[in-house]
């Protein structure tokens, strides 16, 4: 049996051999155990290899998977899985209604808020957009119209007022000298002998007069050459007495001086 030194790694069948030599030959004088450092020599070596293993496995993955990210074709960065997808399915639609005219995504597509999806045809949008100015243009047309028919009104309403204002003097002072005519008149028939009785009355009539004459000329004259061209007389209407029906003039009293019934 040929000698080693210590740390070499020993076969199995060199131990067997050792083993069945010293059973042989009895027992054999005692040596160094050399047990340790051969199993601390198996565990190294089998550590080398598992991380020898698991680099190459380790960059054949590597390769793989930078062959297929970083090189060849298209088709050689495809890779094959299996599985199950699931999604949710939204419906989207539009404020206003109207034909689409183009589709900005399709089917599957990653979208984001805010993204258009789809362009309608503004068309109808914009005739009705149209139709809304004009009706708003015609409302301020009105609008307009109308304020000016205002100013209008109100400026005819000043001048109304003005006119009441003068119309008011102007009565005022018609009546100031309606009542100085008035005034003038009845002095005027006081100084008249031929007229007995005056008296002052409301309606289209001022006064009446009771006038007593000898004769129906001297009426005539009477009413001719004085009433008529009296300066504050503008119309005469005369009557005729043809007889009297009752005369009771003075008011009746009893004897106590209560005024009787009538």
């Amino acid at each position: 049996m040929s000698k080693r030194t210590t740390g070499d790694a020993v076969r199995g069948d060199e131990v067997l051999g050792r083993t069945l030599s010293q059973t042989d030959t009895g027992p054999a004088p005692a040596q160094p155990s050399s047990s340790p450092p051969n199993r601390k020599v198996l565990r190294t070596a089998a550590l080398v290899v598992l991380l020898g293993i698991a680099g190459v496995v380790a960059w054949a993955k590597w390769a793989t998977v930078s062959s297929i990210f970083h090189g060849g074709n298209g088709s050689d960065r495809i890779i094959g899985l299996s599985g199950r997808i699931e999604g949710d399915d939204s419906a989207v639609a539009s404020k206003t209604s109207g034909r689409i005219v183009e589709v900005r995504v399709r089917e599957g597509d990653s979208v984001n808020a805010g993204q258009i999806l789809a362009v309608l045809d503004d068309q109808q949008v914009r005739a009705r957009e149209e139709q809304a100015r004009g009706a708003v243009e015609g409302a301020e047309a009105r609008a307009r119209a109308a304020k000016a028919q205002i100013d209008v009104l109100e400026e005819q309403l000043r001048q109304s007022q003005l006119q009441t204002e003068q119309a008011t003097v102007d009565a005022e002072g018609r009546v100031s000298q309606a009542e100085a005519d008035l005034v003038a008149f009845e002095e005027r028939v006081r100084a008249w002998p031929i007229v007995r009785e005056c008296y002052m009355l409301s309606g289209e009539v001022d006064f009446l007069l009771r006038c007593v004459a000898k004769d129906l000329h001297m009426a005539q004259e009477f009413v001719i050459n004085e009433l008529t061209k009296a300066p504050n007389v503008d119309s005469v209407k005369t009557t005729l007495t043809l007889r009297v029906s009752k005369y009771e003039p003075g008011v009746p009293l009893s004897p106590s001086g209560a005024m009787t019934n009538l």
